[in-house]
């Protein structure tokens, strides 16, 4: 899938729904990192020779990348408003609906 193909047809919540997504659960090249940093570690630990080197090798022995910050220095915006800001406009646009259908149907 392009780019274009992908603005044509993500909209701007799903996009801040992947931003949150993401920073719950990170995913990408970062993560790709660590896990094949580690595995390489677990193997380089298992042919190790203590005498010749008798510190245990670490997983930031063979990162490739820097770990990603926790947060970013500054948080990104669509129009302005954060990932946060965004859900809680859409819960309260999702409840003003609910309540104006409830008002025109008394059932």
């Amino acid at each position: 899938m392009t780019v274009r193909q992908l603005e044509d047809t993500l909209t701007q919540k799903e996009y801040l729904e992947w931003c949150e997504y993401a920073s719950i659960e990170p995913f990408g090249l970062a993560v790709q990192d660590t896990f094949h940093a580690h595995a390489l570690s677990m193997h380089a630990n298992m042919r190790r020779d203590p005498a010749v080197c008798p510190e245990p090798f670490k997983v930031d022995d063979f990162r490739l990348f820097n770990e990603p910050e926790e947060k970013p220095a500054v948080e990104p915006t669509v129009d302005g408003l954060t990932a946060e800001q965004w859900r809680q406009k859409f819960a309260l646009e999702a409840l003003a609906a609910t309540r104006s259908k409830g008002a025109t149907n008394p059932n």
